[in-house]
This record gives C-alpha cells, structure tokens and sequence, in this order.
C-alpha cells in the first residue's frame, strides 16, 4: 500500500470512530472526546501526523524499498540539520521541499498496521463498553477487561 492509498484506508477508520462516538452519551462520549487516534505497528504515531513527521518518528512503518529509501535518506537528513544549533534554514527547506516533492503514491507503508484510539484515562467500565461496540474489530482487540487497547474496525 502506498501512502496515497493510506491516507485514503485511514478515513475509514476515522469515520468508524466518529459513528462510534455518535453512538454514546454523557460521561462516554466527553471520555471519547478527550480520546485521540492512533496508528500502531509496534510503534504508535497520530493518525493525523504528515509524511515527514511519520518518516522521522516512525521509519519502520514504511517498506524500505524503492523511493521509500530515497524518501527516508532526505528525512534523515531534515532530522540532523534539525539538531544542530547553526542556522540551516535554506538548506533544511531544500530537503523538506524534496521530500515533499516525491511522488506520494512511490512511498510504501507496511501492511501490518491497525488504528485505535488512545484513552485521557484508564477507565476500564468505560473502555469494556466500546470494545463491544459494532465499529471495533473484536477479533484484533484484545476483550479481556484487564486491556485497555482497542481496534478500530474498517467501514
């Protein structure tokens, strides 16, 4: 999958998220709105998060292949003239401009990845509840009342 076409999967999980908020009142669904997305595959990074910040955050989400490698090589170029203390703008923005110039649908993303939401506070009446909700994907959530993860199902 590439990141065009996963920036296009992910909507269906937000939309699953925004029915399943819909679905609950009062003291949840305040607790739901103070939740935030998250993709996860093994590591977690906001499902809002543009393609250089995944890139510096989150190298393993993509396939290390093709002009993904090119892709991240520029990133790690951003993050080093990032730490330095010198001013570099003009050449920072020359990589972030390169970066930003690759072709989206070359860059490729893992396909073991799934999308939860991440909990203000660890309210496990509240979070037993959503799990039972149509819009979570039981299979790949964890039901025992001891977890706290929860997994968005694609609508």
């Amino acid at each position: 999958m590439n990141w065009e076409e996963f920036q296009i999967e992910k909507e269906s999980y937000r939309k699953a998220w925004d029915l399943l908020k819909a679905d609950y009142k009062d003291d949840l669904r305040k607790f739901l709105n103070k939740s935030y997305l998250v993709v996860s595959c093994k590591w977690q990074f906001g499902i809002d998060n543009d393609l250089i910040k995944v890139g510096k955050d989150c190298p393993q989400f993509f396939v290390y292949e093709g002009r993904t490698v090119k892709f991240l090589e520029i990133v790690n170029q951003i993050k080093s003239l990032e730490g330095l203390k010198t001013d570099n703008k003009q050449q920072l923005e020359g990589f972030i401009n390169q970066a930003n110039s690759i072709d989206k649908r070359s860059i490729f993303v893992v396909d073991d990845w799934t999308i939860g939401p991440v909990f203000p506070t660890v309210d496990t009446e509240f979070i037993q509840t959503i799990k039972r909700s149509p819009y979570c994907d039981q299979q790949k959530t964890d039901m025992r009342a001891y977890s706290i993860a929860v997994v968005l199902k694609k609508i």
